[in-house]
């Protein structure tokens, strides 16, 4: 059988696959908006701080030790066959679950330690839970992204967003408090888990290796990607801790309700631009005139896409926050028109990082990264 990366088709595919995970994004988050109404207004002011503090700090300890593991899997599933391939997706697979496991472990501790409160240790430690399934689930759904079955991936990414809505109503209805808001996607990440395990059955191994002496091998990469991933989870959401620590609940409450509407309307450039990784990753093994075309027309494409969005962002945001979090958040509208300018400048360097990752430049990562991290702590610190 042709690999579709080697063939015409790939491009169209990847439009196609775009737009549907794009429109796929959509519906899910009309769910989620609906959710989060429901979700805010039952939890009040306060505790809708404490709810988007834990999942800032589970997204930053789960950032810090996934290690880019999903990217560098898609990346090597297009560049290796056969034995080989399977090896390393095995390596991968045995790597996240010890990695996320201690990300999970390390975030619950912190939680502990900073004296955060029983339920919010808990809620920690659960929510922690769901997302170590939710990576075993992307390490397996790695043959789909570069077989270019991207249509499955924009079903996925509507269930977990309709599915989670439908939990959070559930839990609504029975004056649910907030460990069970915290512990709400590990059912939906079952669902998911079980589906992608159908899928792609025979075409990637279910069984992990722990081999350090494997893992050796890849050290250089995967340390690379930590330092670049950890950084970006980490200068994208410190300010929610700095709130959390040094601020009131009610402020901590106010920024939470804006950073979860651009949290995730921040998921959309990831898709867009992760729908292209399989393609610019075999390109760069290739053929470096076809990376640089494929890379220009994805620019071009991200930065139309994120000027529309953030200015919609600016204009909506009144409405956004009515309709997300009720009148008690009029605070937050300021704060979320501030975040939508910068989602324009988003789209385009996911755009560049997925060349960047492509090409193996991971020090140029580093450097941009890094100096984002060092504005947020020298603003944040201020």
């Amino acid at each position: 059988e042709t690999d579709v990366l080697d063939t015409t088709e790939a491009g169209p595919r990847i439009i196609r696959g775009g737009a549907m995970r794009l429109v796929a994004f959509a519906a899910g988050t009309a769910c989620s908006l609906a959710a989060a109404a429901l979700l805010f207004r039952h939890l009040g002011v306060a505790d809708t701080g404490r709810y988007v503090t834990v999942l800032s700090l589970v997204t930053i300890a789960i950032g810090m030790s996934d290690a880019g593991l999903t990217g560098l899997g898609v990346r090597e599933y297009a560049a290796r066959e056969g034995s080989n391939r399977d090896g390393c997706m095995r390596d991968l697979l045995g790597m996240r679950l010890v990695s996320t496991g201690f990300g999970v472990l390390a975030a619950t501790v912190f939680a502990a330690a900073a004296g955060y409160g029983t339920a919010m240790v808990a809620g920690t430690a659960l929510a922690g839970a769901a997302y170590l399934l939710l990576m075993i689930q992307k390490s397996l759904s790695i043959p789909l992204h570069v077989r270019l079955r991207l249509g499955w991936l924009a079903t996925f990414q509507f269930l977990t967003q309709f599915l989670a809505a439908v939990v959070v109503a559930a839990l609504v209805l029975a004056d649910a408090d907030l460990v069970a808001f915290l512990a709400a996607q590990i059912p939906v990440m079952l669902v998911l888990l079980a589906i992608t395990v159908y899928l792609v059955r025979g075409q990637i191994p279910f069984r992990p290796r722990f081999s350090a002496r494997a893992w050796r091998s890849m050290l250089s990469d995967v340390l690379a990607l930590t330092v670049i991933l950890a950084l970006g989870v980490v200068y994208y959401r410190v300010i929610t801790i700095f709130l959390s620590l040094l601020s009131t609940e009610d402020q901590t409450g106010y920024y939470g309700a804006a950073f979860r509407v651009v949290e995730t309307l921040s998921a959309v450039p990831g898709l867009l631009a992760g729908s292209a990784f399989a393609l610019l990753s075999r390109a760069a093994r290739d053929d470096q005139e076809r990376l640089g075309y494929a890379l220009d027309r994805l620019t071009r494409a991200m930065m139309l896409v994120g000027i529309w969005v953030a200015i919609s962002v600016v204009l909506g945001a009144p409405l956004a926050i009515e309709i997300v979090a009720g009148k008690d958040f009029l605070p937050s509208v300021e704060v979320l028109q501030y975040m939508g300018v910068a989602l324009a400048a988003t789209f385009v360097l996911f755009a560049w990082s997925m060349g960047l990752l492509a090409a193996r430049e991971h020090k140029a990562m580093m450097i941009a990264n890094g100096f984002a991290l060092f504005v947020a702590l020298a603003a944040g610190a201020a």
